[in-house]
Order: C-alpha cells, then sequence, then structure tokens
C-alpha cells in the first residue's frame, strides 16, 4: 500500500491537525483542520463518499509517487503533475550569497543533470554510490515545482533518486520540457493560493476561458467571477462542466493581462468581484480583485 502524507486539500500545506474519535456503536468520527489557511473539514467512516473526502486530506508520499510513475510512465497531464506536484523534495545545489540554494547540475557521461530525493534514505543511497564528494550539498527539502521552473535551459535531465535501491525516475529531451511547463503551471498554483491577487498578477501563464466569444463567468452568493485556468486539465474539467454544444474556447495571456481584462469587464459588469482559478478542479480558487 503507498504511503500517503496528511496535506490541505486547499492550499496544500503539510501543517495539518487530523485525529479520529471512536464513537458509541462502532463508528468513527475524522476531523482535519489546517493551520495555515484554515480549512476545518469531519467525516463520520460511515458517511457516503468517506474514502473519496479522505483521499483529498492526503497525498502519496513522495517514493511512492515515483514508484507509481516509473511502473506506468510519465505521459499523462496526472502523472506529469503528480510529479511537479512534489514537496519536500532536495536537489543537488549550493546556497547562494543571499542564502537561497541555487540548483547546481552535475554531468555524467556527457550529460548535464540535476539530482533530485524525495528523503534521505534516497540521499544516503547516492553518497554510499558515489562518494559524498561527488555528489556535493544537496539542499534542504522544498517544494519541486518552482525548483522545476526555474532549471536552468543547459540541463540535460533530472535523476530522481539517482542510484537508490528501487528505479528511479530519469527524465530528460522533450519529456523534460514538459515536465518543466508542468513545474510553472504546479508554482503558479501555489502561489495563488497563497498570495491571491498578488498571485494572479505575476502568472506567467493563463487561460481565460471564453464562451460564445464573451468572457466566461461563474455567479455565487458573493458575485461574478472571471474564470481562467493554469493547466490543460482544468481546461478540459471546466470544458466538460459546461452545456454541451456550447462554443468554448481559451485564451493565454498572463496574469497581469487578464486582470487588465477584468478591469475592461468591470466597465460593463461591475458585479464581477474577481478570478475563479480553475472553476472545475484541480484545487479551485477564488481570487477576490479590488
Amino acid at each position: 500500500m503507498m504511503s500517503t502524507v496528511d496535506r490541505c486539500p486547499s492550499c496544500g500545506s503539510a501543517e495539518v491537525r487530523g485525529g479520529k474519535l471512536d464513537l458509541p456503536g462502532g463508528d468513527t468520527l475524522y476531523e482535519f483542520a489546517c493551520r495555515r489557511c484554515g480549512l476545518a473539514e469531519e467525516r463520520l467512516r460511515t458517511e457516503a463518499g468517506f474514502d473519496a473526502w479522505r483521499a483529498r486530506w492526503a497525498t502519496p508520499a513522495g517514493r511512492g509517487v515515483i514508484a507509481q510513475v516509473v511502473a506506468s510512465g510519465l505521459a499523462t497531464p496526472a502523472s506529469y503533475r503528480a510529479v511537479a506536484g512534489l514537496t519536500d523534495v532536495g536537489f543537488t545545489g549550493a546556497p547562494g550569497s543571499d542564502g537561497a540554494w541555487q540548483v547546481a547540475a552535475l554531468e555524467l557521461d556527457g550529460r548535464v543533470e540535476v539530482w533530485l530525493f524525495t528523503d534521505p534514505a534516497a540521499v544516503a543511497a547516492c553518497q554510499a554510490e558515489v562518494g559524498a564528494a561527488r555528489l556535493g550539498d544537496v539542499a534542504p527539502p522544498t517544494v519541486l515545482a518552482p525548483v522545476l521552473a526555474g532549471l536552468p535551459p543547459v540541463v540535460d535531465a533530472v535523476w530522481i533518486n539517482p542510484f537508490d535501491a528501487a528505479p528511479g525516475l530519469v527524465v530528460a529531451g522533450p519529456t523534460l520540457r514538459e515536465l518543466v511547463a508542468w513545474g510553472r503551471r504546479v508554482a503558479t498554483e501555489r502561489a495563488i493560493r497563497v498570495d491571491g491577487a498578488a498571485g494572479v498578477q505575476a502568472a506567467p501563464d493563463l487561460a481565460l476561458a471564453v464562451i460564445d466569444g464573451t468572457a466566461a463567468t461563474v455567479t455565487d452568493a458573493d458575485g461574478e467571477w472571471l474564470i481562467a485556468c493554469t493547466a490543460p486539465d482544468a481546461g478540459l474539467a471546466y470544458a466538460a462542466s459546461v452545456a454541451p454544444g456550447t462554443s468554448i474556447a481559451f485564451v493565454h495571456d498572463t496574469g497581469a493581462a487578464v486582470l487588465a481584462k477584468l478591469s475592461e469587464i468591470r466597465t460593463v459588469r461591475p458585479g464581477v468581484v474577481g478570478v475563479m482559478i480553475n472553476p472545475a478542479g484541480p484545487a479551485p480558487v477564488r481570487v477576490p480583485i479590488p
């Protein structure tokens, strides 16, 4: 069974408080609360949909994700998202003058590589094989998406858990370029969850949904929201949620341009209160824009 880590389904934080209470009659009450964003939920074990709810609060540990991708291949949006979404990953690197760690590439058989590690055991296995001096420094565990997004063009491949007892994952060529793109997408989603409007403003690429030639919106109790997606899977999920036969398209632009478009729309539709990111998933986020 794949090991998992409790993680908030809204903001992605692992700072989660969880517990369960055995109740008279044999049922069990489960509860989780995120210390970062405040999301709190509870469910009875016997409630319909419990397994899906519990899965929302758990993500596979990094080693399990890599094993699954090695077995099935890195080819689908789900597999790219799973790798780009890894947290607590170390990488070959060195601290810069400002203290921030920078990627350090290694040359192996004429190929420039960056080595990544899902856990201390993977680092130890690599050190045992190549020696601590050859490996060099490994950055403290961090979120992987920004590391992928910032990989220098000179890097030919990334190798996750090199020389580990379990098969590692080597990503190169067009597959690496696609993984880097997913790193940018996942990093954008995390920035928007954490920084809100500032995260939208800084987004390098958002897809604005357009229905019948007009910017698409969704309305709830708080007002009307402009719809934008961060990644192909989010766009497909939203397209599948609209009425059959609807003419839908996506216009790509920077987050700054999307906010400029929102300002234009407000001149004729003043009820637009912000941007809904990935309204049909994964992890939809409402971002109020003053």
